[in-house]
C-alpha cells in the first residue's frame, strides 16, 4: 500500500476498524482490505490507465462488460461522486 500521504494528495481517505480497512474516494469505497497479525492485505485490483476490453463479436455486449468491470455493482452514491 502506498502511504497515507498519497493516498491524501489522491482525494482518498481511509478508516480501518475491527480488522477491516476502506479506502474510499467520497462516498466510494475503492478498495478494502483484512487485517492479518499486523499488516492489512488489500483485496482487489488497482486499475490505472486504459481499461482492458474482452473480445467479442458483439460491440454492445463489449461496452456492457467494459463498464460493469469499472462500475461493478455501484451505488446511487457512487454514481453521484463520480458524476461530479
Amino acid at each position: 500500500m502506498g502511504g497515507a500521504g498519497t493516498l491524501d494528495s489522491n482525494g482518498c481517505s481511509y478508516w480501518a476498524a475491527v480488522g477491516v480497512m476502506r479506502i474510499m474516494k467520497g462516498a466510494l469505497v475503492v478498495m478494502k482490505g483484512l487485517k492479518q497479525n499486523s499488516l492489512y492485505l488489500l483485496q482487489g485490483k488497482t486499475v490505472i490507465g486504459i481499461a482492458a476490453i474482452t473480445s467479442s463479436s458483439n460491440i454492445d455486449s463489449d461496452t456492457t462488460k467494459l463498464w460493469h468491470m469499472r462500475l461493478r455493482h455501484m451505488s446511487e452514491s457512487g454514481m453521484d461522486v463520480l458524476s461530479k
